[in-house]
């Protein structure tokens, strides 16, 4: 109720509180992204969480809620051209979409990973012995934990990376993810600083893998507001030929410098 903002010549100034007041100053050069958020209520309503992150420690994150999703994204616009030198207001950049991932694919890879193949066999054994032994008390300490664990996995696997939308534009990589809450990211290609392949055991054996991004500044912050560290996922779930497409984006010429691969000693498997 109390939170003001200011754009002047220099920075973006944001002031906030009733009793104790803060004030947040934030130089345009200082700007590495600007991403929005749609948390659930706030998107029923056609409200978005403005993201600011600056160069610097695990105080570089700085969130403007609540503003209207058409006012963020104008700001955002404003912001990211402020932070490039650029005074005018531009046109909304042209953007390429490189991939859209299906939802049928993200859910069977869900369904295929081990984490989740190990949860339903649990879930399932524990049903079958309350049931052969008349167990409810056992039950109900073996499903809460084991329920649980399913639902983070479904809700970190399918429902975040819903609709994963993948696109270019002049100023980097957007990505686009959820269906109760709504992330709009923006990687800089300035700011990748590694990609992460990863393959699960059943997944090596259908050609796909997943890619992680280590990002300047978002290692420090823990994750995402949902206090996940999903805002690391550059695919959830791919064929070989797309991901290193995307990697030759991000990192041009990185697989030509693996010239020649040095293994761990054999003594160390023990360990």
């Amino acid at each position: 109720l109390f939170t003001r903002y200011v754009i002047d010549g220099t920075e973006l100034r944001i002031n906030s509180g009733f009793i104790t007041k803060s004030s947040r100053r934030i130089p345009y050069e200082r700007i590495q992204s600007v991403d929005i958020a749609e948390p659930l209520i706030a998107r029923i309503v056609g409200l978005a969480a403005l993201r600011i992150e600056m160069a610097g420690g695990k105080n570089s994150r700085t969130s403007l809620r609540f503003l209207r999703l058409e006012d963020a994204t104008a700001l955002r616009l404003v912001l990211l051209n402020k932070a490039h030198g650029k005074d005018e207001v531009a046109a909304p950049e042209e953007r390429s979409v490189i991939v859209k991932v299906p939802l049928e694919r993200i859910m069977l890879g869900t369904v295929l990973s081990l984490d989740f193949l190990f949860a339903t066999i649990g879930v399932i054994a524990l049903l079958v012995g309350a049931v052969w032994f008349g167990g409810v008390i056992a039950l109900l300490g073996g499903i809460i934990p084991l329920g649980s664990w399913l639902a983070q996995i479904i809700a970190r696997r399918v429902i975040q990376q819903w609709d994963f939308t993948l696109s270019r534009g002049d100023g980097g990589l957007r990505i686009e993810r959820g269906l109760l809450s709504r992330t709009s990211q923006t990687i800089p290609y300035d700011r990748v600083q590694g990609i992460a392949v990863k393959e699960p055991f059943v997944w090596r054996r259908l050609g796909w893998q997943r890619l992680e991004v280590d990002v300047a500044g978002y290692a420090a912050q823990g994750g995402d507001d949902n206090g996940t560290n999903s805002s690391s996922t550059l695919l959830p779930i791919s064929d070989r030929p797309l991901a290193g497409a995307v990697m030759a984006e991000l990192l041009p010429g990185a697989d030509s410098l693996i010239e020649e691969r040095t293994y761990a000693s054999p003594r160390s498997w023990i360990f």
